[in-house]
């Protein structure tokens, strides 16, 4: 496969969470000055303020050290016309999407502080509608937490245009919804190309809560901007994690070599179980080469580290094509050619 660095050693890196509430929102009683305050206490760099259905657009709270991206959550409701039996949410499946503005397009599509209409559930021509309409408001879209939202694995590989989604939300994980990477290698394994991160999801905040700081993303920019972290977003250039840190991870010659902070071991997911563990019994591994095999469809890397912590990498796609707007052609070598179109391009 062609030669790539996913994770460079030379670059900055910069950690963040893309999931907050603070009293803006309904359900949460923190001021969002504090709110932020407390995060990069514990070393962010940056936010996305997502309280729900309020739209955050301003730079008071930035710093020379310190971004608070513009965004909101956006949820769907019940429409009045669904039988009372939906609203139970055991049996009825729903979507919550957080939305940021791409910088590197324009200023958002919503002001500061508008309080956005709740989109209504219709199902997934209703989901797909206003992703579309998001994105025409300059909003990258980032799906939440599938599995609280009961979501079906079909439902996340249907939907057009998202630019991510959770592998990890740190409220649903700490109220024992674990982790969503069923969803993710679902969708890879069917060929959808899709990006995972984490989001805290916090609402509480305080020295005797545990969300706020459980996850986060690391992202790398060429520029500590808004326009350069959204850009940074764009390009696939982040990870996720619970505690380990990826310093290096790039493919030479066929070989993927990876440097990261101590972990117990580290797992290479791939379709079909082909891929690798790497263990060290009794001891810590803090990088890795392994040999990519052949006719891979995808693989993605997973560490572990002493407390149980782990960090996604992105997934990688080995194949020639490079999931470009270009569409990937081969010629059929079961039709020839009628004579004299030899030459001619499709």
């Amino acid at each position: 496969m062609r030669d790539c660095v996913l994770v460079d050693k030379s670059k900055s890196q910069y950690k963040g969470n893309f999931h907050m509430h603070t009293a803006r929102s309904w359900d949460s009683d923190c001021p969002y000055r504090q709110a932020l305050s407390e995060y990069q206490s514990k070393g962010y760099q940056f936010c996305l303020v997502s309280d729900h259905e309020v739209y955050w657009d301003s730079d008071e709270c930035d710093t020379e050290n310190f971004i608070a991206l513009s965004g909101v959550e956006s949820a769907f409701i019940v429409p009045e016309t669904e039988p009372k039996w939906i609203c139970d949410k055991s049996r009825f499946t729903h979507m919550h999407v957080n939305l940021i503005n791409d910088w590197t397009v324009g200023k958002p599509g919503f002001a500061h502080n508008q309080v956005l209409k709740r989109p209504v559930c219709y199902g997934l021509d209703s989901w797909q509608n206003y992703i579309d309409y998001c994105r025409s408001k300059n909003q990258l879209v980032i799906v939440n937490h599938p599995s609280w939202s009961r979501m079906a694995y079909e439902d996340l590989l249907s939907l057009r245009g998202i630019t991510a989604f959770e592998v990890i939300n740190s409220g649903c994980y700490t109220d024992g919804c674990g982790t969503d990477e069923r969803y993710w290698d679902y969708c890879l394994s069917k060929g959808r190309r899709i990006l995972g991160l984490s989001g805290d999801d916090t609402h509480h905040y305080g020295p005797k809560q545990i969300v706020c700081g459980t996850a986060f993303t690391m992202l790398q920019a060429d520029e500590f901007s808004r326009a350069g972290l959204v850009a940074a977003i764009k390009a696939g250039s982040f990870y996720a994690s619970m505690g380990p840190v990826i310093h290096d991870m790039r493919i030479q010659n066929d070989v993927l070599h990876m440097e990261f902070s101590p972990v117990k071991n580290v797992m290479i997911v791939s379709r079909d179980f082909t891929a690798k563990g790497f263990f060290n019994p009794g001891g810590t591994l803090e990088s890795i080469d392994w040999p990519i095999k052949d006719r891979l469809k995808y693989f993605r890397v997973e560490l572990v580290d002493q407390q149980g912590r782990k960090a996604w990498s992105q997934p990688v796609f080995p194949g020639p094509w490079d999931g470009s707007s270009i569409p990937a052609l081969a010629e059929d070598p079961h039709t020839p050619l009628p004579p004299g179109t030899e030459n001619l391009q499709p």
